[in-house]
């Protein structure tokens, strides 16, 4: 993925990114392919970012700022979150993970970044070219309920979705997300199974006894029942359920609004509020909920919107 880095300078203009201030009326940023180029006291903030993004992909952003630049804010789809810094030769540096909805009709999609300069609001608007992939379909045969549920299983549908719904759109402070994402059930191939291989891909148009549903927002995994399902990150269990479509599953925020999840289980070994390791067993894989045979589903989220982890996942 190609990669562009975006200087705000007072004196400079780019389209992609728009620089305002109280101090300043109107200022603006260039841009350069220099790698080696740090922000200088006339460039106060850096951002390396891709010049195009995907839905239903996420992408990360590396924030490079003077150490004056104080209280900085991302705004991405409506969703905010201050990104936790570290000092690095006299300058700061951070990472965020940001993603784009699968489901989205946009060709692009702006971020708004704000701070403080030496008692100066600043604010700083990027553009970003959203394209959009085509998916294959998947058609599964399901029990009748998981299709077309009666009335007192929509009731328990509609409240189990409010509770992941919560889970999922958590932005807490802490940050435990480290890149790459580990494997949640390593690769084994013997001459008599394969465990771990990827059954179902992210972004699959999905029928269930012909009817069409979501589009499947994850990443399946098959092994067989009661294997060792890992955590991808280090993180803290936010929830531990058992849910109609999902079976039971755990779900760990790695904080900043990044979550993942892990449905189907036979049984989940955490508890919500433990801190778990990177390659610590949450559970055990099962066939829980609507599922056709023993197999995890790994859920990635990023600010509320679950998209897929194959792209921070290189051994997938």
């Amino acid at each position: 993925m190609k990669t562009l880095k975006k200087y705000l300078t007072p004196k400079s203009f780019n389209l992609l990114i728009l620089l305002f201030s109280i101090a300043l009326p109107l200022a603006a940023c260039a841009k350069t392919s220099d790698k080696n180029l740090q922000p200088t006291n006339n460039q106060l903030v850096q951002i390396d970012a891709p010049q195009t993004v995907y839905a239903g992909e996420p992408f990360l952003i590396k924030l490079t700022t003077q150490s004056s630049v104080q209280n900085v804010k991302v705004t991405w789809n409506n969703r905010s979150l201050n990104p936790i810094f570290k000092d690095e030769n006299g300058q700061k540096t951070a990472e965020v993970l940001l993603s784009v909805p699968l489901k989205t009709k946009e060709t692009q999609r702006n971020l708004t970044l704000t701070a403080d300069n030496n008692s100066k609001k600043l604010t700083y608007h990027a553009s970003f070219a959203v394209e959009h992939k085509e998916y294959p379909e998947q058609r599964l045969t399901v029990s009748k309920k998981f299709v077309s549920p009666n009335k007192a299983e929509q009731e328990r549908i509609k409240k189990e979705a409010k509770i992941i719904k919560a889970a999922l759109n958590k932005v807490s402070t802490e940050r435990y997300w480290d890149l790459p994402l580990s494997r949640p059930i390593p690769y084994i191939k013997t001459e008599e199974e394969t465990i771990g291989r990827v059954s179902s891909v992210y972004g699959l148009r999905r029928f269930f006894n012909n009817q069409e549903k979501d589009p499947h927002k994850g990443v399946d995994l098959s092994a067989p029942k009661n294997e060792k399902i890992l955590a991808c990150m280090d993180g803290k269990v936010v929830l531990v359920g058992d849910f109609f479509y999902s079976g039971r599953c755990v779900f760990v925020d790695h904080g900043q609004g990044i979550l993942t999840y892990y449905l189907h289980m036979t049984e989940p070994l955490v508890k919500e509020g433990q801190i778990v390791k990177r390659g610590e067993t949450l559970g055990l894989v099962g066939s829980t909920g609507r599922s056709t045979g023993p197999h995890l589903h790994l859920g990635f989220t990023v600010l509320g919107e679950t998209v897929n982890p194959a792209p921070f996942m290189p051994d997938l």
